[in-house]
């Protein structure tokens, strides 16, 4: 009867120790994931090779935008005019927006050297989860007659994006790109969606 109790306490003292490695590599393996997803300096395109990339090279300027929605959902307005703009041939009206302002040269160096410069540092990596799509801010690549070249749509909120064109992106995905793209409208001004939420 002896026997069979330390049995058992043994067989339960090894169960819970497995337990608990299983739980520790689980842990290793999860920080390993999210580590490999932070933003690193990869590649070294230099800017006048960036802007002969889409849509740079035929890009006269970008804008940054926010757009507060009036009536119905957060970003369901801002996702209907992006929608209505016929690319290549309207130009933007800039009543739509709560704010509008253009990149300088130093501001396009930047975006351009996140989007293309900058990639996840491990192979394997862990993606946050996407919450509510509620879009607040764009940016708009405008020609030499100011029509649209195209847009990102952009939701800070859950870090996800929409855009006009499939060759249009932020490049590879990384932990805090987004918190990299989101430093430009900051630094130009831009307040809602960025410092200023409903």
């Amino acid at each position: 009867m002896e026997n069979r109790k330390i049995k058992i306490i043994a067989i339960i003292l090894l169960f819970l120790v497995s337990c608990n490695n299983y739980s520790q590599k689980k842990n290793y393996d999860t920080d390993v994931l999210m580590n490999n997803a932070n933003c690193v300096r990869s590649k070294k395109i230099g800017f006048k090779n960036r802007l002969k990339m889409f849509p740079f090279e035929n890009t006269s300027q970008i804008l940054i935008v926010s757009h507060r929605t009036k009536n119905g959902m957060i970003g369901e307005e801002l996702r209907k005019y992006l929608n209505s703009i016929k690319i290549n041939q309207d130009t933007i009206n800039h009543k739509e927006f709560e704010q509008v302002e253009k990149l300088n040269l130093i501001q396009i160096e930047k975006f351009t050297d996140i989007i293309f410069n900058y990639s996840h540092k491990g192979k394997v990596y862990a993606i946050s989860d996407v919450k509510c799509y509620e879009p607040r801010n764009a940016f708009i690549f405008l020609d030499k007659d100011n029509k649209v070249l195209g847009f990102i749509e952009i939701c800070f909120g859950c870090n996800h994006l929409r855009t006009s064109d499939k060759r249009i992106d932020i490049g590879d995905y990384c932990e805090q790109k987004y918190d990299l793209l989101k430093g430009i409208f900051r630094e130009s001004g831009i307040k809602y969606g960025i410092t200023e939420v409903e």
